[in-house]
């Protein structure tokens, strides 16, 4: 006999199935407006469906995930919060397929346009759904864990097409990279020591994703042009830019470099008995008693 299907299942199951229609509809004008290959645009459309599929597998599979913090109410259906978390998410294919048909069309303002409003729309949402959760009091366990998940898939996958690009340089690739392999690597150290995971953030995390994101942001102004300028201008213009963009990615560094010992502090800091404990994490063992 066939199970019939939860409030939450159909809630899920229509969320991912309409932001799998708008990231297509929406992926769908750039091919278009770019006159990209069918094999690309073929390749793509497989592999968006492919990933909005282990997307709603992985949802389906963990109904526990969508329970309050830290009251344990299960959801009905998914939160506004969570559904713009996962629009976040569901934006990373149209993302890095953007800046790939950019890289060849440098001149189309069509896809610069859509490039920029994506990445626009990934910024507005990860302001927004912190805010709304902690407002309407609807902070869920699925919440905390995509919330960090889905800024690390960003800058992981932004990070790793802008250098394609050339829109950033080895040293600041390198740095970003090496922020987001240390969180692995002391993430899973601190489950092998204590046998647990933990997803909680520090300050100065949480001020390096905000520096890099804002970095990135301001990264695509090297790609507009000033319309109706001469020469003289527009390279007055570009070198503007250049220089803005050289104090932004040495600030962005700086406070990721610090943002990596300060994350190694707080996990070490917890292992191991000759380094002191780091101040969040007071605030962990608070947590973990109530």
């Amino acid at each position: 006999m066939n199970k019939k299907i939860s409030d939450l299942q159909s809630s899920i199951i229509l969320t991912v199935a309409l932001f799998t229609l708008f990231q297509t509809l929406f992926m769908a004008a750039a091919i278009v407006l770019s006159d990209s290959p069918i094999l690309f645009s073929v390749l793509f459309l497989s592999f968006n469906t492919i990933y909005h599929g282990l997307i709603l597998f992985s949802l389906l599979k963990s109904p526990e995930l969508f329970e309050t913090v830290p009251e344990g109410v299960r959801l009905k259906k998914i939160n506004i919060a969570n559904k713009l978390t996962l629009l976040r998410m569901s934006s990373m294919p149209n993302i890095l397929a953007l800046i790939l048909i950019q890289g060849n069309h440098r001149d189309n303002r069509a896809v610069i346009t859509l490039l920029i409003a994506a990445v626009s729309l990934i910024f507005i949402t990860d302001f927004l759904d912190g805010t709304i959760s902690r407002k309407r009091h609807e902070c869920t366990k699925l919440g905390s864990i995509l919330d960090s998940m889905s800024d690390y898939l960003v800058l992981f996958v932004i990070t790793i097409a802008f250098f394609a690009r050339g829109i950033i340089g080895p040293v600041v690739f390198a740095i970003i990279f090496t922020r987001g392999i240390s969180v692995v690597i002391s993430g899973i150290s601190f489950w092998i020591f204590k046998k647990k995971s933990e997803f909680e953030t520090t300050f100065m995390g949480k001020a390096s994703v905000f520096a890099i994101m804002t970095l990135f942001a301001l990264e695509l102004l090297r790609m507009v042009s000033v319309p109706g300028a001469d020469e003289v201008t527009a390279q007055a213009v570009r070198i503007g830019i250049a220089n803005m963009l050289l104090i932004m990615e040495w600030t962005a560094c700086t406070i990721v470099t610090l943002s990596i010992l300060d994350k190694l502090w707080f996990y070490f800091g917890r292992m191991l008995p000759f380094i002191p404990e780091h101040p969040a994490v007071a605030d962990v063992s608070e947590k973990e008693k109530k």
